[in-house]
């Protein structure tokens, strides 16, 4: 029995990561629900896999990212190329990720089949200026 609630279990949180990557997929999709109890003016996208406190969500929490070494916060689901990389998030390092996630993960760590699990954004540059700004600000 608890076998199949643990089988159970992992279906649905497999079910739960495929619709959030869905989701960022098809813009046309409407964002999941966001908490009453969110942090006011954080940049909306990056709300929809991120937490701003101390829990991890689809992706890491984002509190304390900035000056932090990627890859090393206690998140679980890291990519291995972000568990075993030295880069710092410096402001030029977010910059450089927020504008494509995919073609950054293999410049910062310099592994040219380097991969992460967060999807492509298609950010204006207004908007990667709004999340840096934001991400600053987390503690």
């Amino acid at each position: 029995m608890k076998i199949f609630l643990v089988l159970i279990l992992f279906f649905l949180l497999g079910l739960q990561l495929a619709q959030a990557e869905e989701a960022h997929r098809n813009e046309s999709a409407p964002a999941p629900e966001i908490k009453e109890d969110s942090v006011a003016g954080s940049p909306v996208k990056c709300k929809r896999c991120h937490d701003f406190g101390s829990k991890h969500i689809l992706g890491p929490s984002l509190a304390g990212v900035f000056g932090r070494k990627a890859g090393a916060s206690d998140y679980m689901r890291y990519s291995d190329s972000l568990k075993g990389t030295d880069f710092v998030w410096t402001e030029g390092n977010l910059r450089t990720f927020l504008r494509d996630t995919k073609t950054a993960i293999k410049e910062l760590t310099g592994d040219e089949h380097a991969q992460t699990r967060m999807p492509p954004l298609e950010m204006s540059d207004a908007e990667i200026d709004e999340a840096i700004d934001f991400l600053k600000t987390l503690r």
